[in-house]
């Protein structure tokens, strides 16, 4: 038994001085130095003490958890809360009742008008009577709109435009910006649909009109000459 223990023992080491001696080659450090028993006493020292902080009372521990925080890109404009809280309020709802739209407001935003003035426009061309505005057809357009465009932006949002420009806001767009995108949006849905009614309704009107009375001129020579036949002084 004692023999085979000391073949154990001096089995390993030969395998610790095996594996020293690799080490050292490896390091490049001089294998002469504190050797002992061929064996290195860097092996057998013992390791030391680790003191780890007290985590049970982390008030009285330096030690500081480094806590790691997303950085995110804030808009120059921070949002206003109360900005934002009265634009959920309106969204929801309020108890008083929505105001009456005034006479000035139901003519200039019912689009009918848009027909009509083709139609006087069309007679004005076809009877070849001197307009305000001359010969263009856009023109009398543009006058209505402008009225339009003001009232549209001097309108308050609806509770849809509220909620809407709530949710932008809480994506960190800046307020100024979303207001400019809505009044552009406003204007320019304003402008194309309004234009669309009154382009249909003045070419309608147009081929209506001149098919009807494709032969006006000469009904109004033929009545002209019958004129001048009853009344000769004329």
């Amino acid at each position: 038994m004692a023999e085979a223990a000391a073949r154990r023992e001096a089995r390993r080491r030969r395998i610790l001085e095996n594996s020293e001696s690799r080490f050292q080659k490896i390091s490049g450090r001089d294998t002469s130095d504190d050797i002992g028993n061929g064996i290195s006493q860097e092996c057998f020292a013992e390791p030391a003490e680790i003191i780890l902080p007290n985590f049970s009372n982390r008030d009285n521990s330096d030690f500081v958890r480094p806590v790691s925080r997303p950085t995110r890109n804030y808009p120059s404009d921070p949002v206003n809360p109360e900005e934002l809280a009265n634009l959920l309020r309106g969204a929801v709802g309020s108890t008083e009742p929505p105001k009456k739209p005034s006479l000035l407001n139901n003519f200039f935003f019912n689009r009918f008008i848009y027909a009509v003035l083709a139609l006087i426009i069309n007679l004005l061309i076809i009877l070849k009577i001197d307009n305000p505005v001359g010969k263009s057809v856009i023109t009398p357009f543009l006058l209505l709109l402008l009225p339009r465009v003001y009232i549209l932006t001097s309108q308050e949002n609806s509770p849809r435009e509220n909620m809407m420009y709530a949710v932008l806001m809480l994506c960190n767009i800046r307020p100024s910006l979303i207001s400019k995108l809505k009044n552009f949006y406003k204007i320019w849905s304003l402008i194309v649909y309004d234009l669309n009614v009154y382009i249909f309704s003045f070419v309608m009107f147009y081929f209506t009109i001149t098919r009807h009375f494709v032969d006006y001129e000469e009904e109004l020579a033929k009545l002209e000459t019958v004129q001048v036949i009853i009344d000769p002084s004329t």
